[in-house]
């Protein structure tokens, strides 16, 4: 029998609001303080923002990721039917296909190859004013995944489009311009798995093509979403972890410097930037049956929003959350990346490439300042920057 005592009234929030989007931190603060269990005003997610909930991202016999992770609503039946919209068993059998590949022992592998995309990069940058998202951000790592993928890097502003596109989507209305982006990237993918079927090439795309889940091989379709999903969030949610990045240096000169003095605090920098700068902020799923929390009922088939970004701040898991500690001994456990099967697969290379991105700026720039010119994101979902435009002083 169901409980018929009358729950509280859920406490609403406003995300969507251009000026919580782009600063959410105060919004946070007060929902892991006040009201862990919230509702979201404008779509009607359930709202949870503590880490130890945010961890129940794990439950895959509560929640379902078929409809996709969109706070703004559910994507139609069929529609991207990528790994991140699969759930067990299949999801198992499609991750350990793609577990490999981004391994942090095969990303080990990469080291070389990675710092030298960064390094000409850097080496182009010959103004001491510059974007560093358009000079960097951007098309260093989209270079990484055209390498990975098997893509051509000189289409990497088509690339930018239609990833931008997809990422727009998400808890928006999308433009024209936009759909019409996204139509292109199917298209540019289609062509892309033809090819590779006439003529196998060493790259991830040709080896998803010949690869075998439950005894069959991948459907078309299912090779353009994988091909979508792994050119957009291979290298999108990197360049926003790199432009926070930079946005964290010219807030805290003193840190910087100290990073040049002591190159072993950077990782733990990185896993810091990670955590208070979450490149995506929030993950929706549905859930599969009713359950209490925190004194009201969730129904079943109803979208719960995770806020990935207010997890890292909850003081109950990490102390002066709002703080960058490079002594912090659980730096590591934020949930920037997610949390259970669907943990981030590329990880280990943001990772990897964040840790290159620092080593390259400390290098060659003795300070970095902002000059207010800087264009953010706003979107309940991605954090970053669109452009970010810094002043240097080199090195001499």
């Amino acid at each position: 029998m169901h409980d018929k005592t009358e729950k509280p009234a859920l406490k609403t929030v406003e995300l969507f609001d251009d000026d919580v989007q782009r600063n959410p931190f105060s919004t946070y603060s007060a929902l892991l303080s006040n009201a862990p269990l919230a509702m979201d005003s404008r779509y009607g997610n359930y709202v949870l923002t503590r880490y130890e909930d945010v961890r129940m991202l794990a439950d895959n016999v509560w929640l379902s990721a078929t409809d996709g992770v969109d706070p703004a609503g559910r994507f139609p039946p069929g529609t991207y039917p990528d790994i991140e919209r699969t759930d067990p068993p299949r999801h198992r059998r499609l991750r350990a296909l793609l577990l490999k590949p981004f391994s942090a022992r095969t990303t080990a592998t990469w080291h070389d190859d990675v710092r030298k995309i960064f390094d000409e990069y850097f080496e182009r940058i010959e103004t001491d004013r510059f974007d560093v998202v358009d000079a960097i951000c951007y098309p260093a790592p989209a270079d990484v995944i055209c390498s990975i993928m098997g893509f051509p890097a000189e289409r990497r502003a088509d690339y930018r489009r239609w990833s931008r596109a997809l990422m727009n989507r998400l808890g928006q209305s999308l433009s024209d311009d936009d759909r019409n982006a996204l139509i292109e990237m199917a298209r540019f993918m289609r062509e892309q798995v033809v090819e590779r079927r006439a003529k196998p090439t060493p790259d991830l795309l040709s080896s998803l093509i010949e690869a075998e889940v439950d005894g069959e091989q991948l459907s078309d379709d299912e090779l353009v979403a994988h091909g979508v999903f792994l050119l957009a969030a291979g290298h999108e949610t990197t360049t926003n972890l790199l432009s926070s990045i930079v946005f964290l240096f010219t807030k805290h000169p003193e840190l910087y410097a100290r990073l040049y003095a002591d190159r072993d605090g950077i990782e733990t920098f990185v896993e810091e930037a990670l955590r208070l700068e979450a490149p995506i902020q929030s993950i929706c799923r549905t859930t599969l049956e009713e359950r209490d929390i925190h004194g009201s009922r969730i129904p079943e088939d109803a979208r719960v929003l995770f806020s990935l970004g207010a997890s890292g701040r909850d003081s109950a898991q990490f102390t002066e959350p709002d703080d960058i500690d490079l002594e912090r001994r659980n730096c590591a456990r934020h949930l920037a990346f997610g949390y259970g099967s669907h943990l981030c697969l590329g990880a280990p290379l943001a990772r990897l490439e964040a840790r290159l991105f620092v080593e390259g700026l400390l290098d060659r720039f003795a300070s970095i300042r902002a000059t207010g010119d800087e264009e953010r994101w706003t979107s309940t979902v991605v954090r970053g920057f669109h452009h970010l435009v810094v002043h240097v002083e080199r090195r001499q």
